[in-house]
Order: structure tokens, then C-alpha cells, then sequence
């Protein structure tokens, strides 16, 4: 078992994030439901990390070194 969040952030961008972006919500969403939903998987993975549970979403983006998924 691992406890190292640069692995984990590197295996959520290798193996889950791809599969999001490849279904054509992501590319043109139109209901504010479907951006909140796919936007929902990365909240959950960011928020579980060790020491980032306390941070506000875009923070913790911001020191993972992520990029929102949702088309603004």
C-alpha cells in the first residue's frame, strides 16, 4: 500500500480521467447537471487524498497540479 499522492494523482490521470474525457458529455456538455457530474468524480478523488480534505476544491487542484474537467 501506497500513501504517496503524486502516485495516485499520476494513476488518476493515467487510467480514470481519459475515460472521462473520451465520452462526449465531457467534450460539449449542455446541462449543468452533466458538467456537475463528471466534475463530481475529480472532487471525490482530490478530497480522499492524505492532506487535501481540509482544502477548498481549487486549491487542492491548484497544488495537485490539475485542471478542472468542466467546459467553462
Amino acid at each position: 500500500m501506497s500513501r504517496d499522492n503524486d502516485l495516485f494523482v499520476h494513476a488518476f490521470v493515467a487510467y480514470v480521467r481519459p475515460i472521462l474525457e473520451y465520452n462526449s458529455v465531457v467534450w460539449s456538455p449542455s446541462p449543468q447537471r452533466d458538467i456537475e457530474t463528471i466534475e463530481k468524480v475529480q472532487r471525490r478523488f482530490t478530497k480522499r487524498l492524505i492532506g487535501m480534505g481540509c482544502l477548498a476544491y481549487d486549491e487542492r487542484l491548484r497544488q495537485l497540479g490539475l485542471l478542472k474537467l468542466q467546459v467553462q
